[in-house]
């Protein structure tokens, strides 16, 4: 994140109810409405520019992810913020597929996070390549 927004300000860990992750056609994570499910992540404040940033590297002009306001649940309550969400021109992956390196990569951040160990397990049940 710091190397795309480097304004940012890391907030802490979050959780976002009603929501699970998913891997795209393309192999990259995304979101989806999910009654009983629930995300967890990074939350960060960011700056107009950085989101700017954001929008381009996640090719928003080519409606590949769209953003979204959201209610991330944080220690100090619950507060909105931007998502990035695959648009629904990428289809999902029902293999449930990714690049190896990709998928430690979000598993160590998230250990890093602290999260919980139940959302962990989910990372590791998405499978790669």
């Amino acid at each position: 994140m710091r190397a795309r927004a480097p304004e940012a300000l890391f907030i802490g860990a979050g959780r976002i109810r009603g929501w699970r992750v998913i891997l795209t056609k393309s192999g990259y994570a995304s979101i989806e409405p999910w009654s009983a499910g629930r995300v967890e992540g990074a939350v960060w404040e960011i700056q107009e520019s950085d989101e700017t940033a954001l929008d381009e590297f996640e090719e928003i002009r080519h409606d590949l992810y769209v953003k979204r306001e959201l209610t991330v649940e944080t220690e100090s309550g619950a507060k909105p913020v931007l998502v990035y969400i695959e648009s629904g021109r990428v289809e999902r992956n029902e293999a449930n597929e990714s690049d190896p390196e990709y998928l430690q990569n979000i598993i160590l951040a998230a250990e890093s996070l602290g999260l919980s160990e139940s959302y962990l397990a989910e990372l590791r049940a998405l499978r790669s390549k």
